[in-house]
């Protein structure tokens, strides 16, 4: 009998237990289930606004202080199959002729966060200007040269639409920059040759010609030999990420030289760069052929976020592939590490810079130079 009790009580507890963990159960907040979250990203053409799940906000909206119709950038179906691929990205038109996407995707197994502008190559020649803080105005005349500003305070002095870092540089009192740097047909003082372990940087640059065509140029020895008459904005960064549509040496199989190099470009960091985008066409001896028409290319600026958990960074490769991906015939590594930063007008600083070591948009490093899209 008392075994018979014993069980009755077993029972009921059993019973008690069973309806709490239910009752729990259907209280429990479907985000609190231990489910993963459902993607926030769409393809990058399908124009919707979406919310950012790792700002917790909504990704901002186009401006609304323009009544000028918006130009719409027609992307062929090319360019659309080579964006989408690995890489989903919500799309916004922020101004006629100006096209920002971001993207908060896994790639190459780690979590990436990129921020690209889309501009055709016809417009981003009209709207395309370097600046160096060394030729910002001074308050007072007889102050002494700023030589280091931040994108912000770029934006600030100048109120373009868009801002992003630019070229090397150090902190020697004279040259703005290592390699060409070129504006409006001025030569700025430029280093022409860095030590050995460095001798990477300034190494390949981007120009537009007089007639506004996109010109991309390797320094053929470790000095640069001249002002490069061709062009007449020009631009130096450090190594060629893709050239004539295939990725070249030493990035292709990492072969770099110097321990320096290696730490640069083989390891995941921040990037920016620059890239010519359009189709190729195959000549009549079946070699390939760029297609230089400026009405099928594309001018993308490319800020990947690095040295976050949410966000690790690319290795030069990496970089390479992912501006192959997205149709890019010619592009250049410009300046990463923590002076990778994109400013749009209205928005402010939209990716994460790395200098305060935290995810958020304030860590802005000072730079020498910057592009500014006008």
């Amino acid at each position: 009998m008392a075994d018979l009790k014993l069980l009755a009580h077993y029972n009921a507890v059993l019973t008690i237990v069973a309806l709490l963990s239910l009752a729990w159960f259907l209280q429990t907040p479907a985000n609190e289930t231990g489910l993963p979250e459902p993607s926030v990203l769409v393809d990058a053409f399908s124009g919707s606004i979406v919310p950012d799940a790792r700002q917790g906000r909504d990704t901002p909206g186009p401006r609304s202080d323009t009544t000028e119709p918006q130009k719409e950038i027609v992307l062929t179906e090319t360019e659309i199959t080579r964006i989408g691929t690995d890489i989903s990205w919500h799309r916004q038109p922020l101004e006629p002729g100006l096209i920002w996407m971001q993207s908060s995707d896994s790639l190459f197994g780690a979590p990436q966060f990129l921020n690209v502008l889309v501009m055709d190559a016809d417009d981003a020649a009209a709207r395309f200007r370097l600046e160096a803080a060394d030729r910002v105005d001074k308050p007072h005349p007889h102050e002494e040269p700023v030589r280091h500003l931040t994108a912000s305070e770029f934006a600030r002095a100048f109120n373009p639409a868009a801002v992003i870092n630019a070229g090397f540089f150090s902190d020697h009192p004279e040259y703005v920059n290592s390699g060409i740097f070129k504006v409006d047909g001025e030569v700025y003082p430029f280093m022409k040759q860095e030590p050995e372990e460095l001798r990477f940087v300034g190494g390949a640059a981007v120009g537009i010609g007089p007639d506004g065509n996109w010109l991309f140029r390797n320094r053929e020895n470790h000095v640069w030999p001249d002002d490069w008459p061709e062009a007449h904005t020009a631009l130096a960064g450090a190594h060629r990420l893709v050239e004539n549509g295939v990725i070249p040496e030493p990035v292709a199989s990492e072969s770099y030289v110097s321990m320096r190099e290696q730490r640069h470009a083989g390891l995941r960091h921040p990037r920016t760069a620059i890239c010519l985008a359009g189709e190729q066409e195959s000549g009549s001896d079946g070699t390939q052929r760029e297609k230089r028409a400026r009405s099928d290319s594309r001018i993308l600026i490319l800020v990947a976020d690095g040295r976050h958990e949410e966000a690790v960074g690319l290795s030069l490769r990496e970089l390479a592939e992912v501006m192959l991906s997205m149709g890019c015939l010619d592009a250049v590594n410009l300046d990463g590490g923590g002076s990778s930063t994109m400013y749009l007008r209205d928005l402010g600083v939209v990716n994460h810079p790395s200098g305060n070591r935290r995810f958020d948009h304030e860590g802005e490093r000072a730079v020498r130079t910057v592009i500014m899209i006008e």
